[in-house]
């Protein structure tokens, strides 16, 4: 009797696995179709930019938002490490906000990393500012250029 009742909680445990894995290969197709059949890319908008740092002599930021709501980030450190430039990468979500007259771009991570801001200055720069859409008080830049 033992051994039946081992038999059955095995049974159910591969139909378990067989299940997952068949809603994630259903999962794939239909959001791979869907971008097929869909027809139409979602437009991407590219900045770039290379930034001050602290402790190496810039970081190259490279920055695309996808439609209205998905961004991509890489974060170059310049000789970041051993003198070789090192790599960061990032993905979320984008929101907007609006405080008076200024209009801001606020990139919200996937992970729990903190967001980062940027104020539009116009149709083809963004600025990083800090939380409260204030400019960082120096005579560096800032800027990521939108590209064509």
């Amino acid at each position: 009797m033992e051994s039946e009742v081992k038999e059955i909680i095995l049974r159910r445990i591969v139909f378990v696995i067989i299940g997952i894995v068949v809603m994630m290969f259903t999962a794939c197709q239909s959001s791979q179709s869907k971008s097929v059949d869909s027809g139409k890319e979602e437009s991407r908008v590219i900045y770039k930019g290379i930034l001050p740092a602290a402790d190496c002599p810039g970081i190259v930021y490279d920055l695309t938002l996808i439609g209205d709501s998905v961004y991509s980030l890489d974060m170059t450190y310049i000789e970041g490490i051993d003198g070789k430039d090192v790599t960061f990468s990032s993905t979320g979500n984008v929101s907007y906000t609006q405080q008076g007259d200024k209009r801001a771009v606020i990139l919200k991570p996937s992970t729990d990393e903190v967001a980062t801001y940027f104020l539009v200055i116009n149709d083809s720069t963004l600025r990083m500012v800090n939380d409260s859409l204030q400019e960082i008080p120096n005579n560096l830049n800032y800027d990521l250029i939108k590209q064509k």
